[in-house]
């Protein structure tokens, strides 16, 4: 197990020491409820984090996850090109979840964890090299993982 607090602290150290952290959270698990969904992204949304990543479980054949899934149909092979967990709108959803919640969810944690002006100002203050690519790339992701979903 993962202990919560020990996580938000070194990640609270690492961004105090100026490293640029970046965070991964995945959502959509077969079983999950909207409010445990709705509390990943807020305590997503609540570090301190420079970039964050939000993905969709995806239970592939062989895997743990996939070998306790009951809707076999919902397997994806483990040749997959990860856009099964990685696409915003062709995804395979093992979540009881519908899957516009799921994308609406992530949509609205993208949009208030990249909009946090201190969270900004982070980005700006602490991006390796200081190299506006770097920047451009990461606009570029917010946009397509936000607004122009792919």
């Amino acid at each position: 197990h993962v202990d919560i607090r020990k996580v938000k602290a070194l990640l609270d150290y690492a961004v105090e020491k100026r490293i640029f952290t970046h965070a991964l959270f995945i959502i959509g698990f077969p079983g999950e409820t909207a409010p445990e969904v709705v509390r990943t992204l807020l305590f997503a949304c609540g570090l301190k984090a420079h970039t964050a990543l939000f993905n969709f479980a995806c239970a592939y054949r062989g895997s743990e996850l996939g070998d306790n899934l009951r809707d076999r149909t919902l397997l994806v092979d483990p040749g997959n090109d990860m856009s099964s967990a990685m696409s915003s709108l062709n995804f395979v959803n093992c979540s009881p979840l519908a899957a516009w919640k799921l994308i609406l969810l992530k949509q609205a944690a993208n949009i208030v964890f990249f909009s946090n002006p201190a969270r900004l100002f982070r980005i700006c203050r602490d991006l390796p090299r200081y190299n506006p690519a770097v920047f451009m790339l990461l606009l570029k992701k917010f946009l397509t993982r936000t607004i122009f979903l792919r």
